[in-house]
């Protein structure tokens, strides 16, 4: 499955990263940024002819991000983990469950084991193939990275080679070198006081003796056995024909055999079959058979102050060494190279990679360490009584997707880093894409000027300015506007415009019906006053555009289906709802010339406006935004004026074609509750508002469409 997250790829150059180290943890990362196109190079200090270790959990929350990067453990040699059979020392059973059908009721991948080595080999194979995603990994072997500076992505390598790149990640394990470069990283690892035997028997040689068959009675079972200070643990893996085996206890009982913490390191027989001679006779039939044991002290570390430094990054045992009584050592490490992966998309430019690290660090910090504290406790002696919420444990560490949180991190992250970004519900989908956001670009993109310039936008507005009544539509008028003249007769427009090529739209368009009130003047509490046309209502045939002009603007919108027809010299509009029509607009005798001074329709009662006193000032659009109170009717959350500067012209209808009319009329139908069960209350309204003189009808075709960007709340 390849890796993408949604975020928009700009045509900028691959990262060259650079990753010390190349177990699992480092692999996963060098994979995961690969198939985000990104050029990658892996330094591995050892030869990796063998793979140390044994088996590994592959827990829900780590092989769903296996899957995402490609890699399925059931091609690999990986067993379901189906139960666990707990016995004490003595041989009795605790308890036995089977987790099957609840895992696969409570996760959606399920819990394999597999052995270690076959994971890397499969990692590793995924990583160098040419047949995967993206430019395959370089995977430099017996190379060992000694130092880094982050200020540079350089590394230094053992042979006295400085090689720079964007970003380095340091995977090279709990004796890490790289995390020196962290200020406050001279961590060192220390015993905590437990040691593991490790080791493999056949299946087949348990299932033949009588006295350890039973122990197989369940089928793909995690078998454990429990004491005060130390426990024996066996689960299947490859293919269920391996028994991986490990023995943790006290490590003062082994030190003479260990003297060290190797993976690989021989321990004696002998000195096993001693620290569990307690455990009966069928256990010691068990570890009879093992030829030689190897010995694992387990290490622990105090915490890093950071897991970022400059352009420097490190994941896994290098940040956070893990005890494995809870199984999340890999796990966690994986999580880690995924959730880098999620944060570097191609597209991330090498100057933002500090900051991105910083956004790796606010996922991963956290969350490693409390599983980190959990391990801690689910592997301590247990006192007489003392019991642990194991299943909350789990839950924490099992119900997790970090390629979905890391995702979700990065295109926050993205929308903080904008001024301009908008957000309208529902919330939790990222930040909406609408006329001031088009295709969730910012408006100073280059690209969105050159997809306009491709696709140009254009508006089609059919207008007609009319008189009527001061006393009638000023009971449209919010709270604090006013009609700036007392005179009875007041003026007013009717539009429709139809708009097309709308890049947030995608190319396409829509039409909408615009009622204004002119000669409007609001007043602050301060006394400062705005003057503008207001507009009480707003008809709009498609939904995209009513909801981002009611959340981005708080205008008045309301659907209606708008349908616009032109031929020859004239033009109709017709508005309705459902089949029912709202209103209409009639143009006739379009040309393109200058209407004379006058009124329409031969109506010439009155001369043209420039012999009567001069119009009130109009300086852009007023509106009046309202949100109603959930759970308490009639009342508002937020009720504010809005305001709309006039557009540059000089910008928006330098182009402009006008066409005037000879005749122009419109109306409105009234509907009932029956007919216009949602906007009876609006048309009623509509139908009633007084017509006294046609003053003005065009038709006006322009390019460049105001995104209305500059409305702003005027108090």
């Amino acid at each position: 499955m390849e890796l993408s997250n949604g975020v928009d790829h700009e045509q900028r150059r691959p990262l060259k990263v650079q990753i010390a180290g190349g177990g699992i943890g480092g692999l996963c990362a060098a994979i995961g940024l690969r198939q985000q196109g990104h050029h990658v190079s892996v330094y591995e200090q050892s030869a990796m002819a063998q793979e140390a270790g044994a088996a590994i959990h592959i827990a829900p929350n780590c092989n769903g991000l296996l899957q995402r990067l490609g890699l399925d453990p059931r091609q690999h040699g990986s067993v379901e983990f189906e139960g666990m059979t707990e016995y004490t020392p003595s041989g009795e059973v605790l308890k036995s469950m089977d987790l099957r059908a609840i895992n696969h009721k409570m996760w959606q991948h399920s819990w394999e084991l597999i052995h270690r080595a076959h994971l890397h080999s499969a990692l590793k194979e995924l990583a160098i193939s040419p047949k995967g995603i993206g430019k395959p990994v370089e995977l430099h072997l017996s190379s060992r990275v000694d130092e880094v500076d982050p200020s540079k992505a350089s590394i230094h390598l053992s042979d006295g080679t400085e090689i720079e790149g964007d970003l380095v990640i340091g995977a090279d394990g709990v004796h890490s070198k790289i995390r020196k470069a962290i200020p406050g990283g001279e961590k060192v690892p220390f015993d905590c006081g437990k040691s593991a035997f490790r080791f493999l028997l056949p299946t087949q040689s348990i299932a033949a003796d009588e006295k350890t068959a039973p122990f197989l009675r369940n089928h793909n079972h995690l078998v454990m056995w429990i004491g005060t200070d130390r426990r024996l643990v066996m689960y299947p893996c490859v293919g269920g024909t391996q028994m991986n085996f490990v023995a943790i206890h006290p490590s003062e009982e082994s030190a003479v055999d260990g003297g060290g913490d190797a993976w690989q390191q021989s321990a004696s027989k002998g000195k096993m079959m001693k620290i569990y001679e307690s455990f009966g006779e069928s256990v010691a039939a068990l570890l009879n058979k093992v030829d030689e044991p190897k010995i694992w002290t387990l290490l622990d570390m105090d915490q890093m102050p950071h897991f970022v430094h400059g352009s420097l990054a490190i994941l896994g045992d290098a940040a956070h060494p893990f005890l494995p009584h809870q199984a999340q050592g890999g796990a966690q490490a994986i999580e880690d190279a995924v959730s880098l992966a999620a944060l570097f998309p191609l597209g991330t430019a090498a100057d933002e990679v500090p900051e991105r690290l910083k956004l790796y660090e606010g996922q991963r910090y956290e969350r490693s360490h409390k599983i980190q504290e959990y391990t801690r406790l689910a592997g301590g002696d247990l006192a007489k009584g003392q019991s642990l919420d194991m299943q909350s444990f789990t839950a924490y560490n099992v119900g997790h997707d970090e390629w979905h949180a890391s995702t979700a991190a990065l295109q926050k992250h993205l929308a903080a880093e904008r001024p301009d970004t908008r957000w309208r519900t529902p919330i939790g989908f990222g930040p909406a894409p609408g006329p001031r956001q088009p295709l969730s670009l910012s408006l100073e993109n280059p690209e969105l000027a050159k997809i306009r310039k491709q696709t140009p936008e254009t508006s089609s507005a059919l207008i007609i300015r009319f008189k009527s009544s001061r006393t009638y539509l000023q009971n449209l008028l919010p709270p604090g506007f006013a009609f700036v003249s007392p005179a009875t007769i007041c003026e007013a427009t009717l539009l429709c415009n139809t708009l097309d090529g709308m890049t947030w739209l995608g190319g396409g368009g829509y039409s909408f019906i615009m009622l204004q009130i002119h000669g409007i003047k609001y007043t602050k509490k301060n006394g400062d006053v705005t003057f503008g046309s207001f507009i009480p209502l707003l008809f709009e045939d498609l939904t995209d555009p009513i909801v981002t002009g009611r959340d981005d603007l708080g205008m008045p919108k309301l659907y209606a289906a708008i349908s616009v027809t032109h031929i020859g010299d004239k033009a109709t509009v017709a508005i309705s709802w459902r089949g029912t029509k709202i209103g209409s607009m009639e143009f006739a005798g379009l040309c393109d010339k200058e209407q004379e001074p006058g009124l329409l329709n031969g109506n010439d009662r009155q001369k043209s406006a420039s012999q009567g006193p001069p119009p009130p000032p109009d300086n852009g659009h007023l509106a009046w935004r309202f949100v109603p109170a959930v759970g308490r009717p009639g009342q508002a959350d937020v009720e504010y004026p809005v305001f709309v500067p006039k557009p540059d012209p000089g910008k928006f209808f330098k182009d402009a074609r006008v066409s005037t009319a000879a005749e122009a009329s419109f109306e409105f139908s009234a509907g009932d509750w029956n007919s216009l069960p949602t906007l009876h209350n609006v048309t009623r309204v509509l139908a009633a508002m007084p017509k006294y003189d046609v003053l003005e009808a065009k038709h006006v075709r322009s390019h460049e469409v105001d995104d209305l960007s500059s409305a702003y709340r005027i108090e």
